[in-house]
């Protein structure tokens, strides 16, 4: 029978800058090696930023959907710090405080962030329907004054391997119904 198989692919160590002044941090990693059908995802990311209620964070799918993160949470609190977003939920990032550490469901708003990376699905499942490729994270801040760094991220994409077994012949293998 087949198994469920992580697949997790990282940022490693960047250095992005989140500001008003400069287009959107995006950060595009390539995910590959997922050979079934998608269960979950979830997103780890670390930002530093002085007003977390300035950020509008999206992750974009190789299939070109953009699903929302967080949109302008956490008022004048500072960070994203080893923050989880769960297709399995959590804690919606919208009741949390900054700065946010742990598991959250994400916002999920559909017509957010900055043009042309506005989000348009409101569903996780709205990104599954094709794993491999370019995954983006999509960081913008059209407010004055407050700046940060998107400093690291990740994605797991937890799928369902297909049944490996084949039974040959296909037909006449039970042969002794009282055993």
């Amino acid at each position: 029978s087949g198994a469920t198989l992580p697949n997790t692919t990282s940022s490693g160590t960047i250095s992005l800058p989140v500001s008003n002044l400069l287009p959107p941090a995006i950060s595009t990693i390539n995910v590959a090696g997922v050979t079934g059908t998608v269960q979950s995802i979830t997103v780890n990311l670390n930002i530093t930023h002085t007003y977390d209620g300035d950020m509008t964070i999206n992750l974009k799918a190789p299939n070109g959907n953009i699903y929302n993160l967080a949109w302008e949470v956490g008022g004048s609190g500072d960070n994203f710090i080893n923050t989880t977003f769960s297709s399995a939920g959590g804690t919606p990032i919208f009741n949390g405080t900054a700065p946010f550490t742990g598991t959250y469901a994400a916002d999920g708003f559909t017509g957010v962030g900055i043009a042309p990376n506005l989000s348009n699905t409101n569903t996780w499942t709205g990104l599954y329907s094709t794993p491999n490729g370019a995954w983006s994270l999509i960081v913008t801040d059209p407010w004055n004054l407050d700046d940060g760094t998107l400093t690291s991220w990740s994605i797991t994409i937890n799928y369902a391997t297909p049944d490996a077994g084949v039974w040959t012949p296909v037909t006449g293998v039970f042969t002794n119904s009282a055993g």
